[in-house]
């Protein structure tokens, strides 16, 4: 874009929890995993003054999405594969907020990267009480979800 802005996207995956459990479906014997997780896709738009310097402070502007994801997988047990995967349950809103870090450069294209960063979510419900029935049955409740207004990260990133 220019020497100080630039443009670029975030997609994150964090796992909430995992519960696994030996199930017998359709008379076939398996483990069925259920994993709990938050997703997120943004597009941000930086602001870096050092851009091609080492030590890069930043700010960056950040519009999106955030949704709670719930997925399940059965694996069969005697034959070690895949049976089948679904989402059994999936919420999403909108985000937007900022952020203020600083990255260092490691090598080409990477970067050990230090944020703050506040952002504002819209309505989103949580997974609460998750429990695997004897049946293979995914129970679970809903509650509201209670972001924290900030959060600190020291991470790598990758940028091109």
């Amino acid at each position: 874009m220019s020497r100080i802005l630039s443009k670029g996207i975030s997609v994150g995956l964090q796992p909430i929890s995992t519960l696994e459990q030996n199930v017998t479906l359709l008379d076939t014997l398996g483990v069925l995993k259920v994993r709990d997780q938050i997703v997120h896709g943004h597009i941000i738009l930086r602001f870096s003054p050092l851009k091609f310097k080492i030590v890069q402070p930043y700010i960056d502007l950040i519009v999106g999405a955030q949704g709670s994801l719930l997925t399940s997988k059965f694996t069969d047990i005697l034959q070690e594969n895949e049976r089948s995967r679904e989402n059994v349950y999936f919420a999403k809103t909108w985000s937007y907020g900022y952020s203020a870090g600083v990255r260092i450069k490691v090598m080409t294209h990477f970067f050990l990267d230090l944020r703050y960063a506040r952002v504002t979510y819209g309505d989103l419900e949580s997974i609460d009480d998750l429990k695997i029935e004897e049946n293979g049955v995914v129970t679970y409740t809903t509650s509201d979800w209670k972001a924290p207004p900030g959060y600190l990260r020291l991470g790598v990133s990758f940028s091109y």
